[in-house]
C-alpha cells in the first residue's frame, strides 16, 4: 500500500509498511491489534445481525464505536507505547480519524450490501480493508505524535 504525501511542497510516494527493525515491529502490534478489534467487531457484528436480527446499518454503527474503543485503547498503552497524559487531545484527534473511517465505512457497506445486493460481513470486511492503511498512519503520525514545543 502507497500514498502521496505533500512534505514542503514536494510530492513524495510512501510506504505504509516501514522498512526499519522497530517501525516494523509497531506496524505488526498495530496489525495485531487490529485483527483483536475485528474480532470484537465481527463478533458483534454476528450477535447484533443473526440473532437479534438489528437492520444492517445500525449493527455496524453499534459495532464500529466498540471496536474503536478497544482500538484506542490498545493502540495507545500496546502499539504506540503512548505514555503522554493528554489524553483528550488524543481522545479528540483519534475520533476525527475514527469518524473519516466511519462514513469511508458505512459508504462500503452501503455500495456492497445495498447496491451490490452482498452480505452485511462482505460489506463491513471491504470497510476494514479500505481504512486499514489511513487509520495506521494517521493514528501514528497525528494521533499518538505530539510535538514538543521548546521552553
Amino acid at each position: 500500500m502507497r500514498y502521496l504525501v505533500d512534505r514542503g511542497g514536494d510530492q513524495v510516494l510512501t510506504s505504509v509498511i516501514p522498512k526499519d527493525r522497530q517501525s516494523l515491529l509497531q506496524f505488526l502490534r498495530y496489525l495485531t491489534v487490529g485483527g483483536c478489534t475485528a474480532v470484537i467487531y465481527f463478533g458483534l457484528l454476528v450477535v447484533l445481525v443473526q440473532f437479534l436480527r438489528l437492520e444492517h446499518l445500525l449493527a455496524v454503527s453499534i459495532c464500529y464505536v466498540s471496536a474503536i474503543s478497544f482500538h484506542f485503547l490498545a493502540n495507545k498503552a500496546f502499539t504506540f507505547r503512548n505514555r503522554d497524559t493528554d489524553v483528550l487531545m488524543e481522545i479528540v484527534r483519534y475520533l476525527c480519524v475514527a469518524l473519516t473511517n466511519y462514513i469511508i465505512t458505512i459508504i462500503v457497506v452501503y455500495v456492497v450490501v445495498d447496491l451490490a445486493q452482498q452480505s452485511p460481513y462482505v460489506g463491513a470486511a471491504l470497510g476494514v480493508a479500505v481504512t486499514l492503511g489511513l487509520g495506521y498512519v494517521m493514528t501514528k503520525y497525528w494521533v499518538f505524535h505530539h510535538k514538543r514545543e521548546p521552553l
